[in-house]
């Protein structure tokens, strides 16, 4: 069940450049390498700087412990952050890519939101690795406790997998109007590319009758649609929502997932995670999480 829409739109909201900068945050681990060539190819084709960050735990030390050392121990630390970001920071110069390097102490959980907020980060690109223990499926990765805790989109890069373009992406979808400001965001990337967004939705045993756009909808899609560009509408049924995704991205091998991740308290998100969160630590495909 689909339905694809056409029409053509003189929106100027896709200008490269007006978003803020591409925000990297990383442990050096073999997870972030992946993450690494999406955060250069986005601040390539949005002609953004990149800012590459890598934040150290400074655990408090005993009150008793003698000043030359505690600044020994943070100023080794950050010895080998820039050992580490040499190969970064040529690659990124290679490529011409303006940017600046940030080491930072503290907890990354708060670190990183905080400096988002200060460079206005257009954009936070982290790698993932995924569901490894009872902890992970309770707290989740850093990546998603980070994408809980900022306002700006987070594209989690599972690690393993190698750059492509984004020539298909899928937008996890209720068909309804918050929508639009999720595909008013999608559509600035998919212009960088000429891609195509299928808007899904799955349907549940729950759910009584096949959902549908109504005109309402589908008019404010229009609205926003420049004509290069195609949007598809689809529903489609499953038990879970997140079992109907994975088996969506099975059959049709999309570049990218898109989804609106709500606020919820900490509780909540313990005791019933969200299919966002779901994703981000299972999926084998790079997930861009937006923030209404």
């Amino acid at each position: 069940m689909s339905d694809t829409i056409t029409s053509p739109s003189s929106l100027t909201v896709f200008t490269p450049g007006a978003g803020g900068p591409v925000l990297f945050p990383t442990d050096f681990s073999e997870q972030s390498k992946g993450a690494f060539e999406y955060a250069c190819e986005l601040a390539t084709r949005l002609h953004e700087p990149l800012i590459l960050v890598h934040v150290y735990d400074a655990a408090p030390l005993p009150e008793w412990t003698p000043a030359d050392f505690a600044k020994q121990m943070h100023d080794e630390k950050e010895k080998k952050a820039k050992a580490h970001f040499a190969e970064y920071e040529a690659i990124a110069r290679s490529k011409g890519i303006i940017f600046q390097t940030k080491i930072l102490s503290g907890v990354a959980e708060a670190a990183i939101p905080a400096l988002a907020v200060s460079e206005k980060a257009g954009i936070i690109v982290m790698g993932t690795q995924g569901n490894s223990s009872l902890y992970e499926t309770l707290s989740g990765s850093v990546t998603t406790r980070i994408m809980q805790s900022v306002n700006c989109p987070v594209l989690a890069v599972p690690s393993g997998i190698h750059i492509r373009p984004f020539l298909h992406i899928i937008y996890a979808s209720n068909f309804e109007s918050e929508d639009v400001q999720v595909v008013n965001q999608m559509l600035r990337l998919a212009a960088l590319w000429g891609s195509r967004i299928t808007c899904l939705h799955v349907q549940t045993g729950d759910e009584a009758a096949d959902r549908q756009p109504d005109a309402a909808y589908m008019a404010d899609m229009r609205k926003m649609e420049p004509s290069e560009l195609r949007l598809r509408f689809q529903t489609i049924r499953d038990t879970e929502v997140s079992s109907g995704l994975q088996r969506f991205i099975s059959m049709e091998n999309p570049d990218l997932m898109v989804m609106l991740r709500h606020q919820r308290s900490p509780l909540e998100r313990y005791l019933n995670p969200s299919y966002t969160r779901k994703m981000t630590l299972h999926t084998h495909l790079p997930l861009l999480a937006f923030h209404f």
